[in-house]
């Protein structure tokens, strides 16, 4: 309970501090001069300011719950550690449509999800490797099969 409250507040912590200045920056640089001497002036309403925070900082919370979520999966047995590293160019791709769905329509925003899930991926992978279930014998094989005829193939 503790780890998942930390991880979901260093995820708000983390949206707040790094992705939220840089998207609201972008959102508020799109206003600028439309023409010679008339200039757009953007006004923020106090209700969409915090609709817009209170989203993406819950999306930026969840977000960070992904270490805890793969190590619970692997411990109960549904993933392995060699499942994770082969899956792990499709959870890229998940991670980008994630993003782009929790995320403002902008790329800064959405990279700024993105690059941290994989990072979590990442460390999951390694949390994964030191506290989960250990793979099968077979499913060891497997995967070194499945690596051999990849790399014949290349």
């Amino acid at each position: 309970m503790l780890l998942s409250t930390l991880l979901f507040i260093g995820g708000i912590y983390f949206g707040w501090r790094v992705a939220f200045p840089r998207t609201f920056d972008y959102f508020l640089g799109l206003a600028g001069p439309v023409s010679a001497g008339v200039k757009v002036t953007p006004t923020v309403m106090m209700d969409a300011y915090i609709d817009f925070a209170m989203k993406m900082l819950l999306g930026f919370g969840l977000v960070f719950e992904l270490p805890l979520l793969l190590l619970f999966l692997s411990i109960a047995g549904i993933v392995n550690y060699l499942q994770l590293i082969t899956y792990g160019r499709y959870f890229i791709l998940a991670s980008f449509v994630i993003s782009a769905v929790l995320t403002p329509p902008d790329m800064i925003s959405m990279f700024t999800m993105a690059i941290p899930m994989c990072a979590l991926y990442g460390a999951s992978i390694g949390l994964v490797y030191l506290f989960g279930k250990a793979p099968t014998e077979e499913q060891k094989q497997a995967f070194r099969d499945a690596r051999k005829k990849k790399r014949a193939a290349a």
